[in-house]
């Protein structure tokens, strides 16, 4: 019961803390979505220009390690296609594996740290849980194992050790 109960609450907490109160500011994107958007079959230069002005402005974390890191790969990847030593269609294959090796896989990484956040929270509620019911189990052995009772007139006293 108690398990159940703290699993609920845990349950609702990380779902409030994800919730975000009434947004001030325009919608956050993340980069997979912006280069969706920004993908409307113009030239690669315009394809990188829209994926960095856009992300900058309107992404979930544009200063990032991750990003910065797809938008050197991402300003290699476009000099190439300028200079004409990759076509379109191999600039946006390495942009993809661009993203994937930097902000995908950083996603990853930052998802896997927050389940195992979650998990070690569970695992502490559990290990508490084990305490409290310990406790409680000595509380019991505890109690009294003899009791001696005496009348006194038409009263009934109890002594309980």
């Amino acid at each position: 019961m108690g398990l159940l109960r703290n699993l609920l609450v845990l349950s609702a907490l990380l779902a409030l803390s994800a919730c975000e109160t009434a947004p001030t500011g325009p919608v956050r994107k993340n980069m997979q979505v912006v280069m969706n958007e920004c993908d409307q079959g113009q030239s690669f230069d315009s394809y990188v220009y829209c994926v960095k002005s856009t992300y900058q402005s309107q992404g979930t974390m544009p200063n990032s390690s991750a990003v910065r890191a797809f938008y050197a790969n991402l300003d290699a990847v476009n000099e190439a296609f300028l200079n004409k030593t990759i076509t379109q269609v191999q600039a946006k294959k390495l942009t993809y594996d661009a993203y994937m090796s930097t902000v995908h896989a950083d996603n990853v990484r930052n998802q896997a740290a927050s389940d195992a956040a979650f998990m070690n929270s569970l695992a502490v509620m559990q290990r508490q849980q084990q305490i409290q019911l310990q406790q409680q189990q000595q509380q019991q052995i505890k109690t009294p194992i003899q009791t001696n009772c005496y009348r006194n007139g038409s009263y009934t006293n109890c002594t309980s050790y």
